[in-house]
């Protein structure tokens, strides 16, 4: 499905699908995002900004205030998406310093960096707590059941009954 809108959208190149699956690996390995989440997330910011590295750079971002927030990923990236739209209001309950700054006319630009210097790192920063260690472990063991699962199917489809 992310394949599909990264093509749809962008007109992404099979280099670039791999790159974007590549980032959300790394940001599994990483920072225990589950590919789960991010993959709808990525979907959604490429929709909004039309931009594989605009997508990119804000899916970091968002998961940075996931984090330090302590909410979903969905949450953030539809109140970016909804931002890249024009309506900055959602961004505005992630950060209460930014609604004057809102208010005032800021662009989507400033906004984001504002919230870059005040999250910025902080999934990285959770990923390195004894927490946030499981939950990079949980994944890992997730994806790799995942895998000898996909891998099995076949040879379990031929040996049972229809």
């Amino acid at each position: 499905m992310l394949e599909r809108q990264l093509q749809k959208t962008t007109g992404a190149t099979d280099a670039q699908v791999k790159g974007v699956e590549a980032f959300i690996t790394a940001a599994g390995k990483q920072k225990g995002i589950t590919d789960d989440d991010l993959r709808p997330a990525m979907a959604g910011l490429v929709r909004a900004t039309k931009d594989v590295s605009e997508a990119q750079k804000a899916a970091t971002l968002a998961m940075d205030v996931a984090a330090a927030k302590g909410i979903s990923l969905e949450t953030v990236t539809k109140a970016m998406e909804k931002a890249y739209g024009g309506n900055m209001k959602g961004l505005q309950a992630l950060s209460p310093e930014i609604k004057m700054m809102i208010k005032d006319g800021a662009t989507l630009d400033d906004v984001m960096n504002v919230l870059g210097g005040t999250f910025g790192g902080a999934a990285a920063t959770a990923a390195n707590t004894a927490a946030g260690k499981f939950k990079i472990l949980k994944n890992s063991l997730d994806e790799t059941t995942e895998s000898i699962g996909a891998a099995l199917l076949p040879i379990v489809e031929k040996v049972l009954p229809i």
